[in-house]
């Protein structure tokens, strides 16, 4: 295997490659292996508006094909019949900064003290990368996945600020979209597979319902009144997936026993895959890691 140029995941470079996909740009299909950034800053945010990412900062985030998978150490798990995994996600190499966005100095935007209005798409916390993707992309029995949870899965509004930032459900799964926030939002969904939404939701509105039935991952959520809001949605065909938290950490229970194939998709750092075997009574550990 070829090994790619290194490249700095420098402060420049996350903020000119946001400008790519300024509001209006490009969306991501599953099917592509570019993620899209979710929070695409206004201009001011970002520098010049002409900003384009270096030819560099593109080879580290499109070189997703690579396997990076590291095994470690197995866990019990308390099933004589299903499995489990559990991991890491890390980032090795200095930290892209996180900025902050215009949600900060609007006044219908600062309603919740708890709201940090800083840039969401790329945050590494002690080496660990958050807001990361894993699901299994083969080896499971189509057979043997169980229904979607017939309870809807809520995405927020909340502070200016979509939230959670990364999203994740079962195809068929329900969803609700609210509006937190004293202010008139735009609910645009850029899904490709699945049906797109794009309409406004006023303050104290009821929750807007949408059902994805077929599986698409990085669907693009974006507001188009408050350009700097944006999220990520994965629908999976099966519910064996997880999404890092803040210590870059992940638990996927109640896995059938077998051989899979595991990705990890970053909206910005891209995609890694592994092959692991998971057995009954054990949780296998896993890490990833993505590299300036």
């Amino acid at each position: 295997m070829v090994r790619r140029p290194r490249a700095l995941w420098s402060t420049a470079a996350v903020l000119a490659y946001a400008c790519l996909f300024s509001c209006g740009g490009e969306d991501s299909s599953s099917t592509d292996s570019r993620s899209t950034r979710a929070d695409e800053p206004a201009a001011d945010e970002a520098g010049s508006p002409d900003a384009t990412p270096s030819s560099s900062s593109r080879r580290g985030r499109t070189g997703s094909s690579r396997s990076a998978l590291v095994t470690l150490d197995s866990e019990d798990y308390a099933s004589a019949e299903l499995g489990a995994l559990h991991g890491e996600i890390r980032f090795l190499g200095e930290a892209p900064a996180r900025f902050e966005l215009t949600a900060s100095s609007k006044a219908e935007c600062c309603t919740y003290p708890d709201v940090e209005h800083l840039s969401e798409s790329a945050i590494v916390n002690d080496g660990k990368v958050q807001g990361v993707y894993v699901h299994l992309t083969r080896g499971f029995d189509e057979d043997a996945i169980p229904p979607p949870p017939s309870e809807p899965y809520l995405l927020d509004q909340r502070g200016c600020m979509y939230a959670p930032h990364v999203n994740a459900i079962q195809a068929g799964q329900p969803v609700l979209v609210r509006n937190s926030d004293p202010t008139t939002h735009n609910v645009n969904i850029r899904s490709k597979k699945n049906p797109p939404g794009n309409k406004n939701m006023a303050k104290g509105q009821a929750p807007f319902e949408y059902d994805f039935e077929l599986p698409e991952n990085e669907i693009l959520v974006k507001c188009d009144i408050h350009p700097w809001m944006g999220a990520q949605l994965h629908v999976s065909e099966h519910p064996w997936f997880a999404i890092t938290g803040p210590d870059g950490t992940f638990r996927i229970p109640d896995v059938p026993p077998g051989k899979y194939t595991v990705e990890a998709i970053h909206e910005v750092f891209g995609r890694r895959r592994g092959e692991i075997e998971v057995t009954a009574g054990q949780s296998a550990g896993l890490a990833f890691s993505y590299e300036p």
